[in-house]
């Protein structure tokens, strides 16, 4: 059973620095790479009205390559969209799927009206200029802890495809019906909607939830604490795992 990872809004390729959670990720630049069961998914993309639903189809030709018949499928931040929107064409597919500080959209919902107010205005100056995407942000934003890997984040975020902030997405409770959910939580990082994602899912059997405080790290937990993020998704593989066989 691997995992599929699927970035954030302006990652183009894995940004820790943590040679034992690189060697996890087995990532590299516009490739797709495997290292111990766990797979990862570059994000260069067309700027186009259609770019969510390819990042979506990507994920699912991802998985018909790797042959994986059961997947733990992750996304970090914006790598909520396309993560729910896979769960729909992946009925009976996905073991489990995980949110790492991340969106969980519904139904008809778009990027842009869940974003900050920040973002929704340098997303609306794009548009109104008649840019294909949107520029990246300061990386301090993120409330990464280390100052080298501010600057290591920020030399590596590439603009994002406006189109995929607009983009309603169509969700019919597909991830609802996966049996196991997890949310893990940067609390150091201010977004009200992800507040609100992980008291939902603390309320919810069908949910594991887990906290990193601001001290332990910002929004880019990869970056900020990537051996803790690699036992958390080692747990959730072993628990899934545990849970098949009571199957």
């Amino acid at each position: 059973m691997g995992f599929v990872y699927e970035q954030d809004a302006f990652a183009l390729g894995f940004q820790g620095r943590d040679p034992s959670v690189g060697a996890f990720f087995g990532l590299l630049v516009g490739d797709v790479f495997a290292a111990k069961g766990v797979f990862a998914l570059s994000k260069l993309r067309l700027q186009h009205s259609d770019v969510c639903f390819e990042i979506i189809d990507d994920l699912l030709g991802l998985l018909d390559h790797l042959k994986l018949d059961r997947a733990i499928i992750v996304g970090h931040s914006y790598g909520g969209w396309p993560i729910s929107g896979a769960a729909e064409r992946l009925v009976g597919k996905i073991a489990s799927i995980v949110y790492v500080d991340a969106f969980v959209p519904e139904n008809g919902q778009r990027g842009m009206d869940l974003s900050s107010a920040q973002f929704r205005q340098a997303l609306q100056e794009a548009i109104a200029k008649g840019e294909a995407g949107r520029p990246v942000p300061d990386a301090n934003v993120f409330k990464i802890i280390e100052p080298r890997d501010v600057r290591c984040v920020q030399s590596k975020m590439t603009p994002q495809p406006t189109f995929v902030s607009t983009s309603p997405i169509a969700l019919t409770g597909a991830r609802e019906r996966i049996a196991r959910k997890t949310y893990i939580r940067a609390t150091g990082y201010p977004q009200p909607a992800f507040d609100g994602y992980l008291a939902a899912a603390k309320a919810d059997r069908s949910w594991r939830t887990f906290e990193l405080s601001a001290r332990e790290s910002g929004h880019d937990i990869m970056v900020d604490a990537p051996r803790r993020l690699a036992e958390i998704l080692v747990e959730v593989r072993a628990t899934t795992l545990e849970g098949k066989k009571k199957e």
